[in-house]
């Protein structure tokens, strides 16, 4: 079984997690069956943009097998975010090729059906929101959200989510800082064994 980041409880006591996957499809019943909340998420090992880990245990998938993954996942119940969450680009996204590529990777994660994305770069969450308004964005943990500032920041861009830095998750007082000054999901990462 893969680490498991729980992700928050909600009423009731509703755990939700965030469960990486190496595109496996024998881990979607198992995962289906817990009583929680919760969302695979992943790369391809050819993506354009990359993660921001290695992911020397997945499984090699194309694009047509990772849809169908996504498929499977949201027939068991499971939500899917996809990882483009590379800490740079090179300034490339803002070449007109490199630009364009961009926008097709886009469009072909929105057609697989992935709910999310996970991005780091701030131009991204803007791309994606402008482009893929329907696609939640999620922040990053690479991207060092570790102050209300950044918080705000992320925000102001359209993030609908974002992952605290792990530097961060037992200095209450900022936690309780950053949480009052945003109204998006903040998540915090329980093990940092991806990165």
């Amino acid at each position: 079984m893969p680490n498991v980041m729980p992700r928050s409880f909600g009423i009731g006591g509703n755990m939700q997690l965030l469960v990486p996957t190496n595109w496996d499809p024998s881990l979607i019943a198992p995962l289906s069956r817990l009583e929680a909340s919760v969302e695979l998420y992943g790369v391809l090992p050819t993506s354009m943009i990359g993660s921001g880990g290695s992911g020397p245990n997945n499984v090699y998938t194309m694009g047509e097998q990772a849809e169908e993954y996504v498929k499977r996942a949201h027939s068991a119940g499971l939500q899917f975010d996809y990882l483009l969450n590379a800490p740079s680009m090179s300034n490339m996204e803002w070449d007109e090729r490199t630009h364009r590529e961009l926008l097709e990777h886009l469009e072909w994660i929105n057609s697989i059906g992935a709910d999310s994305v996970t991005v780091t770069i701030p131009y991204l969450i803007e791309l994606v929101k402008r482009q893929f308004p329907h696609l939640k964005t999620r922040v990053s943990t690479i991207a060092h959200v570790d102050s209300v500032a950044r918080a705000k920041l992320f925000e102001s861009l359209g993030a609908d989510s974002i992952t605290l830095d792990i530097h961060i998750n037992r200095d209450f007082k900022l936690l309780k800082a950053i949480r009052n000054a945003v109204n998006c999901e903040l998540v915090l990462l329980a093990n940092n064994l991806c990165l």
